[in-house]
């Protein structure tokens, strides 16, 4: 029992703020060129954009446009991207063409059982 005190006592003080700061699915060069191969029009929809690093760094390192969209988004943050239309909605409207980006969340998320009005 006492190791998993110090597991979950780790867990909470290191890993979830890094995670929370950083994403739960970190970018590699190689990650980012394989969504950029795919982005022929320039353009990519990020649904899930958390904080919006994925976004941050497809725009600096791959030239590309992001429309980013994160249902649980507090707004622009510190990688300088603005999440935009919480619903996701009118992001997949305004690139229907573009390749569509899904981080998966960590399985730790709660989330709701049924979807948002909008979603």
């Amino acid at each position: 029992e006492a190791s998993l005190s110090i597991l979950l006592h780790f867990h909470e003080s290191t890993i979830t703020p890094l995670a929370r700061a950083f994403a739960y699915a970190l970018p590699s060069a190689c990650a980012l060129q394989a969504i950029a191969r795919h982005a022929t029009s320039g353009v990519v929809v990020e649904i899930g954009a958390g904080l919006g690093l994925w976004a941050a760094l497809l725009r600096c390192c791959c030239d590309l446009t992001v429309h980013a969209s994160d249902s649980a988004s507090p707004g622009p943050l510190a990688f300088g991207e603005v999440i935009v239309d919480t619903t996701g909605g009118s992001v997949l409207s305004r690139a229907a063409d573009a390749p569509l980006l899904l981080c998966w969340p960590s399985l730790e998320l709660e989330l709701p059982a049924e979807p948002s009005p909008g979603a």
